[in-house]
């Protein structure tokens, strides 16, 4: 499959576009759902997706649609995985190992500077 700037480009952009589009939106289901049981689905989800393509490209039919919906898709599923595994972290690691992290200096900063 030989490709254009403009197609990549578009495949790029597609990769994003959920965020965009529906990040408010599933940010408001993640905190109805079940987020274990959301990173399993979506796990599964961008597994059967990414196998999809060599099956495509092994049935020749595989064309910049089929990889534009792969992408759009896996961005969706991504888009999911992310806002469920976001508040998962403070449950999975302990408090004492996320004292060192980036986010966690600068908000001490900012709570010493009030």
């Amino acid at each position: 499959m030989n490709a254009t700037p403009v197609q990549l480009s578009v495949l790029s952009a597609l990769s994003v576009a959920p965020y965009l589009v529906l990040g408010f939106l599933v940010g408001a289901l993640m905190d109805r759902w079940r987020r274990q049981r959301t990173l399993v689905i979506t796990s599964v989800g961008r597994a059967l997706v990414l196998a999809a393509v060599p099956v495509l490209i092994l049935t020749d039919t595989l064309t910049f649609g089929t990889l534009a919906a792969v992408i759009l898709t896996l961005g969706v599923l991504t888009l999911f995985a992310d806002s469920a595994a976001q508040p998962l972290l403070p449950r999975i690691v302990p408090r004492r190992r996320t004292a060192g992290s980036p986010a966690h200096r600068r908000s001490a900063r900012r709570s010493r500077h009030r």
